[in-house]
């Protein structure tokens, strides 16, 4: 009996042996993958986002976490709640802890009032992106997105503007940018303005915690290109091996800051390539399906160091840029420089991106004596602020837009 069991598994073994080699590799790399997930997890515990783990357990990343989010920040005067599942703010009504009004957030998950999906066919809509001075620290008809929209419709009849607030506490740029890459088919945008620079240098610096090369982005145009996303969005072995292979080099010498060159500071690593390649590839985006492209500067309260930078860094005609490295600084100018220095060098490459930086408003404020009741913190701005500010982005549009 036992010989004929013996002859039965050689025979099957000659006859399928690719089989069982397949179901070894396969079985290899899915234990792989569940290594590299397990110690993702545990790295990041609660902070584990789904991309860290392989697609089987995906579903289980929510059970590490939080049901609900509350919001470190209270410079917005308020506690939110976090919607994991869909990373954005729970719908709701909520009361501030720093005035009498309350914040709405609609069932979309953003600040403000509800809008229609799909967009009517008479509406411009409007997306603006942004972190806290976006999201407002004040009433929701006090906020820049607020302003900006009943200015627009002042003074356009031919078609309504539709202004929304994607702001929100605490997120850098690439929360920003992924979700814009995700959900532009859902919003259907005519026109998206990117209002974040001070987190940039907050959190996205660090891309080890916030890589832009994990954003989903949309697809391109070629089955190659497609099954690839596919592959690396969908396994951690071939996101290790692909990118250790083809984007080996100064590429990964940028994003990991690690091996560099000590004579170039991390952030002109960041900010001249990682933080430059992504904003040329949201603009590509956007004049590929039709979408006008804005960026703007957050506004801070005016320093005499800060003015001694703006003065001399922030012209377009300038390509140089501070020197000195001052890394956790409440106003970290060389940071700002590079951001402002790289959004100048994409409108300078393609001259329809409009951008408004904040040294108008600071000379307007000041011109009309308001300077200090523009500002609450010295970044985050007053309903003042909101208004004079939204009046300089409806001044742009309306002098770049044709409606």
């Amino acid at each position: 009996m036992l010989v004929k069991i013996e002859k039965f598994i050689k025979s099957a073994y000659r006859r399928h042996k690719w089989i069982l080699a397949v179901s070894l590799i396969v079985i290899a790399i899915f234990s792989f993958e569940i290594l590299l997930s397990g110690r993702n997890i545990w790295k990041n515990r609660k902070s584990t986002q789904p991309h860290m783990v392989t697609p089987v357990l995906r579903p289980l990343v929510n059970l590490l976490r939080n049901k609900s989010f509350f919001s470190s920040n209270r410079v917005v005067g308020t506690l939110l709640k976090w919607d994991y599942l869909n990373d954005r703010m729970l719908p709701g009504t909520y009361k501030s802890l720093e005035g009498d009004y309350t914040i709405s957030i609609n069932s979309f998950g953003v600040r403000g009032k509800e809008f229609q999906i799909p967009k009517p066919d008479n509406v411009y809509r409007i997306v603006m992106f942004g972190g806290s001075t976006t999201f407002g620290n004040c009433k929701d008809d006090e906020t820049i997105t607020y302003y900006l929209e009943n200015l627009l419709n002042e003074k356009v009849n031919s078609r309504r503007i539709e202004v929304i607030n994607y702001g929100v506490n605490s997120k850098g740029f690439y929360y920003n940018a992924r979700k814009f890459l995700l959900e532009w088919d859902l919003l259907e945008p005519d026109l998206v303005i990117f209002n974040n620079a001070r987190n940039i240098w907050y959190y996205d610096t660090n891309q080890k915690q916030n890589n832009y090369k994990d954003i989903l982005k949309p697809e391109k145009y070629d089955h190659h290109a497609q099954w690839i996303n596919a592959l690396k969005n969908n396994s951690l072995v071939f996101r290790a091996v692909y990118e250790n292979r083809f984007d080996s080099g100064q590429e990964q010498v940028f994003l990991s800051y690690e091996n560099t060159d000590r004579s170039v500071s991390r952030h002109e690593y960041f900010f001249n390539y990682t933080y430059y390649n992504l904003i040329e590839e949201l603009y590509d985006f956007a004049h590929e399906h039709s979408i006008r492209f804005m960026m703007t500067f957050e506004p801070m309260e005016l320093t005499a160091q800060h003015r001694l930078f703006i003065d001399e860094y922030v012209p377009i005609r300038s390509e140089s840029f501070l020197e000195e490295d001052r890394p956790g600084s409440v106003v970290d100018l060389k940071s700002s420089s590079l951001i402002y220095k790289n959004i100048y060098r994409l409108q300078k490459k393609h001259p329809d991106v409009i951008v408004q930086d904040d040294y108008s408003l600071i000379l307007e404020a000041e011109r009309k004596a308001e300077g200090s009741q523009i500002f609450i913190d010295g970044m985050h701005m007053t309903a003042k602020g909101n208004r004079l500010f939204a009046g300089l982005i409806a001044q742009k549009i309306l002098k770049n837009v044709a409606f």
